[in-house]
């Protein structure tokens, strides 16, 4: 399996966190699991072979536990990896796609006025684009291509979750959500409110997925750390504390995210 990101065209990076690559090399003689973690983002998925006819295209929203996919024949995957405020380009809102995943033709309930058909034909547009292209610099081309002529429809990104997403990425979660609020000039329980209407997510819920994931970075370092070691630098109480975290978040202990992770080929990467 082979594993790489790439940036998406500068005028959607205020949605678009990257877009990526994922291929099974080898398609195994018997079914396996591959396994998702959260990551604080909305995902657009493409498949190919899709599941099931008209099902190529799907959404999954943010997460707060891992999820398990059967992979049993060679797999083609191009994803668009949203920002966590991203999917205000799509128009949905975000608590509405907490935990969930729905092919992107399904549309929501949270759909505004034209939002189902405006979905279809999302999703008709990239399935057809994405069918025909064979390199990744033809999908990350196709892919702006659909993209960008939804940003005139949209509202921007509110500012200040904006602000607070990056602020707790830039310390991988460890920053006090009270502090973040009251360096933001704003009461705790507005940035909750204002983060969540964005994200889906409450700015706690985010930066434990953010302190989860700045461990895991330990997964394909070229030096790994002592796990006792990584739980004590990103504020664990212990080894044994971080252990319980990797469990809860994505089902796996450290050692056995690892010997999954380590089945995979990594190009470039922004965990």
């Amino acid at each position: 399996m082979r594993y790489e990101e790439f940036a998406p065209d500068p005028a959607l990076a205020p949605w678009v966190q990257c877009y990526a690559e994922f291929v099974v090399l080898e398609a195994p003689g018997v079914p396996y699991p591959h396994l998702v973690v959260p990551d604080g983002c909305a995902h657009l998925t493409y498949l190919r072979p899709p599941p099931a006819p008209d099902r190529a295209i799907f959404l999954a929203g943010p997460r707060m536990t891992g999820t398990e996919h059967r992979i049993a024949e060679r797999l083609l995957c191009w994803d668009v990896k949203l920002r966590p405020h991203g999917l205000g380009l799509l128009g949905l809102d975000a608590r509405a796609w907490v935990d969930r995943a729905a092919p992107l033709a399904a549309g929501g309930p949270d759909s505004p006025a034209g939002g189902p058909e405006r979905m279809v034909r999302l999703a008709r547009e990239l399935t057809t684009g994405l069918d025909a292209c064979e390199t990744v610099a033809e999908a990350r081309a196709l892919l702006d291509e659909a993209l960008l002529p939804l940003r005139p429809g949209v509202a921007g990104p509110d500012d200040l979750v904006a602000e607070a997403v990056r602020a707790i990425e830039a310390s991988d979660g460890g920053e006090p959500i009270a502090g973040l609020a009251g360096r933001m000039v704003i009461s705790e329980r507005q940035l909750q409110r204002r983060f969540r209407a964005t994200v889906g997510l409450t700015p706690k819920q985010f930066a434990r997925i953010r302190r989860f994931r700045a461990c895991a970075r330990n997964l394909i370092a070229e030096r790994p750390e002592a796990w006792g070691r990584v739980a004590l630098a990103h504020g664990y109480a212990d080894q044994a504390h971080l252990n319980r975290e990797f469990s809860r978040l994505s089902g796996r202990s450290p050692t056995q995210l690892a010997s999954y992770i380590a089945r995979i080929e990594h190009g470039t990467v922004d965990v």
